[in-house]
């Protein structure tokens, strides 16, 4: 019994710890990616209206907030909001990259937790919490494509080749694993909750999604009104649903596995998000955490910009982010330009950042299955 248990941990961290190729890369290039993703989706969001919530709504405060304002005022939670744009703003950049990390995480934890308090659907765990907290621990995002590695360049001190196998790459692998949990624990929920007792809850909640994107001049469904006449259509969309969630542990099996569930799981996600109004969008950045980005960035040659910036020195370099920082952070609720830096002048909504998931899954799918495979991609 305990020679098993022991060869079933030892499998395990054998997994974690194995090399992957481009590891560095992956991982800086992701930090790039969930920075900016981060910005985007703050800026989409209107947590200053937690300060006017009533009091109500604030009577079982989560853990991490015990001794916080309760409600928090306004300017509270603005203050907050502005802190974590400027430091994601310095994290995307790669300037003292483990200390924004860490900054990231506490304000970011701060912040969804008003939100869980206030409506738990609404929070990001995995995005605010779990993605920055293994990074921090385990993920070495700062070793390549930051400011903080031309610095070491600059100081003679070994630099990290993007491309080279390492093992930095099991903070990856947790978020998999947590993904993993995250997904299963829906779906069981799903089961012991309301939704057998309620089957035909997707055609009432269709409906439902159609009438709230009319009245907010959004896309409506041309579906809806047949998804919810039609018995079999929705109850097949629910066991569909928690099917999907309780074995979404097959993704664990493999690269080619993974990368098939995982493109289901976005073209899903897609389907929801346009169609039914209806979509967990903070979830899209975990995905990200499992590409190679630096793959693709040999692709279309991104190192030529690298090298160009490599050529700025270093000093100036920090000094122009602290400055980005500085106005994109003071400026995000004092003006609505910061915000629609990231938005894209509100073109990039929670409905329209999925229209380039079908491309990026159809790129993703061309790697992995029609493209000669190397053993040490992960």
């Amino acid at each position: 019994m305990i020679g098993s248990v022991r060869k079933s941990i030892d499998a395990f961290f054998g997994w974690l710890n194995a090399p992957v190729a481009n590891a560095a890369g992956r991982l800086g290039l992701f930090r790039i990616i969930y920075g900016l993703f981060y910005l985007w989706y703050l800026a989409t969001q209107s947590p200053g209206m937690i300060g006017i919530t009533p009091n109500s709504f604030y009577e079982w405060p989560i853990t991490i907030l015990q001794g916080w304002p309760m409600p928090p005022s306004v300017a509270f939670i603005e203050n907050i909001e502005s802190l974590l744009a400027g430091c994601l703003v310095l994290l995307t950049i790669g300037c003292w990259t483990r200390t924004m990390n860490v900054l990231v995480l506490a304000l970011g934890m701060v912040l969804e937790g008003y939100v869980s308090v206030v409506d738990v659907e609404r929070s990001n765990a995995m995005m605010a919490f779990f993605i920055p907290c293994y990074m921090l621990l385990v993920g070495n995002w700062h070793t390549a494509w930051s400011v903080d590695a031309l610095r070491n360049r600059s100081r003679e001190l070994a630099p990290v080749d993007p491309r080279e196998v390492g093992s930095s790459f099991k903070a990856s692998k947790l978020c998999l694993l947590t993904f993993v949990i995250l997904f299963m624990s829906a779906g069981y929920y799903k089961i012991t909750g309301s939704w057998l007792e309620q089957p035909a809850f997707i055609g009432h909640a269709t409906i439902l999604v159609a009438i709230d994107a009319a009245f907010f001049d959004l896309y409506v469904n041309p579906y809806a009104r047949f998804v919810a006449d039609t018995p079999w259509v929705y109850s097949t969309m629910m066991w569909g649903t928690i099917l999907f969630e309780c074995f979404f542990f097959v993704c664990l099996l493999g690269r080619r596995v993974r990368v098939f569930v995982f493109s289901m799981a976005l073209l899903f996600h897609t389907v929801n998000a346009i169609y039914l109004w209806v979509t967990f969008t903070g979830i899209m950045i975990t995905y990200g955490a499992f590409l190679d980005w630096q793959r693709l960035a040999d692709r279309i040659g991104l190192d030529r910009i690298g090298e160009t910036v490599a050529a700025i020195p270093h000093r100036a370099l920090y000094a122009g982010s602290v400055i980005c920082a500085a106005a994109i952070g003071i400026g995000w609720n004092s003006t609505t330009f910061s915000r629609s830096i990231f938005t894209a002048g509100d073109l990039i909504t929670f409905q329209t950042i999925w229209i380039p998931v079908p491309i990026f899954v159809a790129w993703w799918c061309y790697e992995t299955y029609l493209r000669k495979r190397d053993p040490r991609l992960w």
